[in-house]
């Protein structure tokens, strides 16, 4: 049985505010991520990063995302999805590195339109949604359906059913 990390959509979910920042990303620093993230340029928050930059968390961490237009997730190795693409779905637009496992989770089209494999295809990604909020709100509400199964309620359930 392979059973993803979840989510909770009660916790992640948009808090609204105003989508005051084009893109962040939320996380620990990695030479991987530093690799992705110098080339799209996001806002960043996380531990390990440049002195003044802080981790956030919690309530704070979900309204951050949802102040976001784009939340970019990007997984510390290649070994499969981490916990954050879920979370930041829940709250915001979301665009990956893709992993093993984000074809799974997203289906192959969807993943297709919004996971990227190089740094400069996620920055190219990230300018093209920029400026086209209804395809980004669109495919927004397609990742969200993609991760419903993915809650923790349906994990447990999931477990449970193999007891």
């Amino acid at each position: 049985m392979w059973l993803p990390t979840g989510w909770d959509p009660e916790i992640h979910c948009p808090r609204g505010v105003d989508k005051t920042i084009d893109t962040v990303f939320i996380g620990t620093a990695t030479p991987r991520k530093k690799l992705f993230l110098d080339a799209i340029e996001p806002r960043i928050f996380g531990n390990g990063w440049a002195k003044g930059i802080p981790a956030i968390y919690l309530d704070d961490y979900c309204k951050m995302l949802s102040a976001a237009k784009i939340s970019i997730n990007i997984h510390r190795d290649e070994i499969g999805v981490n916990r954050r693409l879920f979370e930041s779905i829940g709250c915001t637009f979301t665009l990956t590195d893709n992993v093993p496992g984000v074809e799974e989770v997203l289906g192959k089209d969807l993943a297709r339109q919004v996971a990227f494999d190089t740094p400069e295809q996620g920055r190219t990604m990230v300018m093209h949604y920029l400026s086209h909020q209804a395809e980004r709100e669109k495919l927004w509400q397609a990742e969200r359906l993609a991760i419903m199964p993915y809650t923790y309620d349906e994990a447990v359930k999931k477990v449970l059913s193999y007891a």
